[in-house]
């Protein structure tokens, strides 16, 4: 696992010492609360017409595809 190389070679705190989050190199349980702060909004640039197809089917290849979309089936919009 890539943190314990890290940590074995002392660079695991400079690395979480950028965000102020911490490595995360095991799953997180449900129980536990999530490190992240909640975001109010995301921008997604460039929104390629394949992005915009993936958000729409509800489609996620990838974690920023995945919080987004994640947060557009939660939210209500506000206009």
């Amino acid at each position: 696992m890539p943190a314990r190389w890290l940590r074995a070679n002392g660079e695991l705190d400079q690395l979480e010492a950028l965000p102020g989050l911490p490595v995360r190199d095991t799953p997180r349980l449900p129980t536990e609360p999530r490190p992240y702060l909640v975001t109010d909004c995301y921008v997604v640039a460039p929104a390629s017409a394949n992005c915009v197809a993936r958000l729409a089917m509800g489609v996620a290849g990838n974690q920023a595809l995945t919080q987004v979309r994640r947060s557009a089936r939660s939210a209500s919009p506000s206009w």
